[in-house]
């Protein structure tokens, strides 16, 4: 197979949104000019963040939109809803209101939300970018801020506040003041405030008001009266307005306003209400029941065909309705009019409130927008069909990432109607699982299975069976696991793939939490097309790496960098390449490449695992990734960047146990490179494994260090434990030899087999030494290994010349032996690492009887001119031609360079050449 590079990485499509959350409300022709709150609004960019707080109706949002629209540069518009309060979806929205400036930003973001991404992590990446983007200002403003509840989005915004770029100019727009620092805000400058007292009307702008936009001709001494008991709240004014167009004494009309702005609001309503055609009036009852509205959904829910030329009017009369877009096709009542309304309503029609609640749900369900259906249905207190939904969508919104979506559904269902949404506890189980919330998935679980299920459910126990089979895997309860699992099989529907899917999912994680690996990669086999088929992306990323390390495991290399190359590059079809949810399948590759001994390649590929894990908080991925990273950068001769990449990884949260021995495995590592056998064995003896502990496959790697050090230290050592340390290391790399051939982890074994040869070549069994070294060969060759090899340092070079040598002079090598090509390639991989630097920080320092040891007695040029002929590959006759001396001359400079370079052959004289830097 052809080593493909890298892949590049392609940016992200966004997903489909609500474009009228975006939408910068229009602003009338006829209006009262306000060029002091613009002007400070303008003002107040300079520091940072700006904050309309007033109660509803004191004109925030129709300030803003009249500012946005004189700016010469744009502005991103965010209008906040109830369904905001998923923090997925938050972002989502905040990340494509940004987008609607600059369609390049946050293209990593994006890629982060495509995943399985902590918020958290989403916000910062998307903090970076800003920051990168410095010389780029924008202002975003956040509409209707106090609609915000949830604890999550809250601290999306407070860590954007606190770590705001200076490029971005925030606008929150609210009626309460939000649980941010204000008051930190204020005493650093950073801070302009728009309250109450200012949107208040002037007298001169009441006035204006009156007869500019509602038309209202009055006596100068009525308008005094209406601002003093108004006291220029745009709101009521305006209502007031509407209720005084048609009065034929507006004087005493105004001693009816007295008392709290909300009964003023509410006597105006009706009074506005009441001089309105019944059909208008109760056109504006209904709908007020919706949080948008547009021709169809209202002909939908009454019965009628006319409602957009309803709308149309009502815009025409000024009486509260906002345009969402600029074809006029969306619209939404003022909230503070539609929450006057929908009192009106209930005292008037209670009973018809419910009905319309429904059609109104089902609408929006037909339309394929489960939030605002369910919303509606729950509000109709009609729980069926919020089950329902529910049931249907459950599953497809923990996939897409709103997974907090999902726990208000099942929060805002009465605790007599959870259990029945079976399927939506379900998704929500799983969402926890892959979360690593192993003890909340519990009571979710129980909802799902239901104490009195019918046989009918088949799907649902199926798929229970399979998630209590995949929290029994990860909790190491692995028999009980692979019997859940099974069950799960044998009931799962055999046109179910989600449901079969998961079932073969959970038991190749059982396998493999059981040591498994050949059953654990058929159970992910059949999972993958299957989890592929039913659009399960976050179980087929699972299902991709579990299966590239198993491979890795084996020792196919190939198998594992064909499975990465075509989730890659299925990932970038899609543009989705940067999503966070290919991490592992990043470091898996990294990993092949190591082992083939391309370490830039390696090094590029594990930053993209380690840059994805970071915007996805993999801790699993991050911890290992890192671990990968320090591996290659101490190949490459970098320990001090190794060193950081290890000590990043001691820092991490909730780092799996799995990883920790790869972590001491490596510290002893690094330690060894730096020849400190003294932090090594600190390192390995705090790691509470000790030499004589059976071994398995997650410690056996901190058993090979153990070896490893017992072997630098026999090759120091000036007194008699030298034979004492080898013949302990031979012991542990028998035992981990044995278990991991049982256990068909050839890559291991290869591993094993090349130390074990190192410590045979020790203690002078040079054939035992060159029989483990024939072996590893063999399964090194046909997968191109080449890492473990240049690893093994200066002594396997030796081992390797003297190989060749034997196999060289063989008339009919046997059919199994290693290729003199690939012993030739592997010790020109050896040659740059074993000069004087690399050979100081090996584990395993030269043989003194080396030719790799400096020259005796140097060559002379006329040796070091046939020894580069020789290297050409020219015969003796051809030489002497060359030369212009006799065959006999060419003999004696021959024999020469074979006695000072400690050779008896051709190629081992040329090999030596390489590796000393002659030829």
């Amino acid at each position: 197979m052809d080593k493909a590079a890298p892949p590049s990485i392609q940016t992200i499509a966004s997903e489909p949104l609500l474009t009228t959350k975006f939408f910068i409300p229009q602003v009338r022709a006829v209006q009262v000019a306000r060029p002091a709150l613009c002007a400070q609004l303008e003002r107040g960019c300079a520091g940072g963040v700006m904050l309309l707080s007033a109660p509803a109706g004191y004109g925030k949002t129709s300030l803003l939109a009249a500012w946005a629209a004189q700016r010469q540069s744009p502005v991103a518009w965010l209008s906040l809803d109830a369904a905001d309060n998923d923090p997925i979806r938050f972002l989502r929205y905040l990340l494509a209101a940004l987008q609607r400036l600059d369609a390049t930003l946050g293209q990593e973001t994006q890629a982060a939300l495509q995943g399985a991404t902590p918020p958290a992590a989403v916000i910062t990446n998307l903090i970076n970018e800003l920051a990168a983007r410095a010389h780029q200002p924008c202002v975003l403003v956040l509409d209707d801020f106090h609609l915000i509840e949830d604890t999550g989005v809250m601290g999306l915004i407070q860590m954007l506040v606190a770590h705001r770029p200076a490029c971005l100019h925030l606008v929150i727009a609210t009626r309460e003041d939000p649980a941010l620092p204000l008051a930190r805000l204020r005493a650093q400058g950073q801070l302009v405030e728009v309250r109450a007292q200012d949107l208040r009307f002037t007298a001169v702008e009441t006035a204006q008001f009156l007869q500019e936009v509602m038309g209202v001709a009055l006596p100068a001494e009525v308008i005094a009266a209406l601002d003093a008991r108004i006291e220029g709240w745009p709101a009521g004014l305006q209502l007031a307005a509407l209720s005084l167009q048609r009065q034929d004494d507006p004087a005493t009309a105004l001693a009816a306003l007295s008392g709290s702005q909300h009964y003023i609001l509410s006597y105006l309503t009706e009074e506005v209400l009441g001089r309105l055609p019944a059909e208008q009036q109760a056109f504006l009852l209904d709908t007020a029941l919706l949080p948008r509205l547009s021709g169809p959904l209202c002909d939908a829910l009454l019965d009628r065909h006319d409602s957009a030329a309803q709308l149309e009017a009502l815009y025409a009369a000024n009486l509260f309705v906002t345009p969402l877009d600029d074809a006029h096709h969306w619209w939404r009542y003022h909230h503070l009019f539609a929450e006057l309304l929908r009192i009106q309503r209930q005292s008037r029609q209670p009973a018809r409130t419910a009905d319309l609640l429904r059609r109104a749900s089902a609408w929006f369900a037909a339309q394929g927008q489960p939030a605002e259906a369910f919303d509606l249905a729950c509000t109709a207190q009609d729980y069926a069909q919020a089950v329902a939904l529910a049931e249907q969508y459950a599953r497809q919104q923990v996939q897409q990432g709103y997974v907090r979506t999902v726990e208000q559904w099942l929060q805002r269902l009465p605790a007599s109607w959870r259990p029945a949404g079976r399927r939506a506890n379900l998704a929500f189980a799983w969402s926890l699982l892959l979360r690593g919330r192993l003890n909340e998935v519990e009571p979710y679980l129980l909802h799902a299975e239901g104490a009195h299920a019918s046989a009918a459910d088949v799907n649902i126990r199926a798929e229970a069976l399979a998630l209590r089979a995949a929290l029994a895997a990860v909790r190491s309860e692995v028999a009980h696991a692979q019997q859940l699992a099974a069950d799960a099989l044998a009931l799962a529907p055999a046109d179910d793939p989600y449901v079969l899917g998961a079932a073969h999912f959970a038991l190749g994680t059982a396998h493999n939490y059981a040591g498994n690996a050949g059953a654990a990669i058929a159970s992910y086999r059949a999972a993958l097309p299957l989890c592929q088929a039913a659009g399960n992306t976050v179980a087929v990323m699972l299902i991709v790496s579990n299966l590239s390390m198993l491979y890795l495991a084996r020792g196919q290399l190939h198998a594992a960098a064909v499975l990465c190359q075509e989730t890659i590059a299925s990932a970038t079809g899609r543009h989705a390449a940067r999503s966070p949810a290919l991490a592992s399948v990043y470091g898996a590759y990294s990993h092949v490449y190591y082992a083939w001994g391309e370490l830039e390649s390696a090094r590029l590929l594990a930053e993209q695992a380690l840059t994805a894990a970071r915007l996805g908080g993999h801790a699993a991925v991050l911890a290992y990734g890192s671990v990968i990273y320090a591996r290659i950068l101490q190949a490459a001769g970098d320990l001090t960047g190794a060193e950081a990449s290890l000590t990043q990884v001691r820092d991490l949260r909730g780092m799996p146990a799995w990883v920790e021995p790869q972590i001491v495995a490596q510290q002893a590592a690094l330690a060894l490179a730096r020849n400190d056998a003294a932090a090594a064995h600190q390192v390995l003896a705090q790691s509470g494994v000790a030499l004589d502990d059976p071994t398995d496959r997650n410690i056996e790697v901190i058993h090979l260090a153990w070896a490893r050090l017992l072997l630098h230290q026999a090759m120091a050592s000036q007194d008699g434990a030298h034979a004492q340390w080898l013949d302990a290391a031979y012991k542990i790399t028998g035992r981990v030899l044995a278990a991991a051939t049982d256990a068909e982890r050839m890559g291991v074994v290869l591993e094993t087999l090349l130390l074990r040869a190192l410590i045979q070549h020790a203690l002078g069994d040079d054939a035992a030494a060159l029989h483990a070294v024939q072996q590893a060969l063999r399964l090194g060759e046909a997968e191109g290994y080449v890492q473990p090899f240049i690893e093994a340092g200066a002594a396997m070079w030796v081992l390797l010349a003297h190989l060749h040598s034997i196999l060289a002079t063989q008339p009919a090598p046997r059919d199994d032996a290693p290729s003199l090509a690939y012993i030739a390639h592997l010790q020109q991989a050896i040659q740059p690492f074993t000069q004087s630097r690399a050979l100081s920080q090996s584990p395993n320092p030269p043989i003194s009887q080396s030719p790799l040891s400096t020259l005796i007695e140097p060559l002379s040029a006329r040796e070091l001119d046939v020894l580069r002929l020789l290297a050409d590959g020219l015969t003796y006759q051809q030489i002497a031609d060359r030369l212009i001396v006799s065959v006999n001359t060419v003999r004696f400079h021959v024999k020469a360079i074979y006695g000072k370079l400690g050779v008896d052959k051709r190629l081992a004289a040329v090999d030596v050449a390489r590796r000393l830097g002659l030829v």
